[in-house]
């Protein structure tokens, strides 16, 4: 016997007051600690009920509210004045996961590996090293030269990186 009915999701209580207190902390750009979160909820949102808490972050990054951890502190809300740090971050995050998976992907001798593989090899480096010379501040200042106030910043990127 097959049923037409999909499962009812639905937030959890816990959920629900952890979303409350951050849209509160959010509009009164007040930084909330972890124990008055887990207060809230009257468990630990540090261990056992982590997943709770990024949980209610999702649901409200889907909203534009954004929050940053504060080590051992809680949860700081964003703003688009605090946006560009937020992306030189990433930046610098993303460029260093890039060149340590290249010098850990770099193979010695090429030719042992089957023609598949190695073709999609050569494409996977090529893209982190795309990624790493994207990320220089030479590129950076190439693309910041451009003002991608006129295009799109993928656009200004592509075009900065021609020479």
């Amino acid at each position: 016997m097959t049923t037409d009915k999909k499962p009812m999701f639905q937030a959890s209580p816990d959920k629900a007051l952890i979303v409350e207190l951050l849209k509160k902390a959010h509009a009164s750009a007040r930084t909330v600690s972890y124990d008055e979160i887990s207060a809230v909820i009257e468990r630990d949102v540090r261990r056992a009920c982590r997943h709770i808490l990024e949980s209610s972050r999702k649901a409200l990054e889907k909203e534009g509210m954004l929050f940053a951890c504060i080590s051992n502190e809680g949860l700081k809300p964003l703003y688009d004045i605090d946006k560009p740090d937020l992306a030189i971050a990433s930046t610098e995050m993303v460029r260093r996961s890039a060149r340590r998976q290249i010098r850990r992907c770099n193979i010695e001798d090429i030719t042992k590996i089957p023609t598949e593989k190695r073709i999609k090899h050569i494409i996977a480096m090529g893209q982190l090293a795309l990624v790493d010379m994207a990320m220089t501040k030479k590129s950076a200042g190439k693309i910041g030269n451009l003002g991608y106030e006129r295009q799109h910043p993928t656009a200004a990127l592509l075009e900065a990186l021609k020479d």
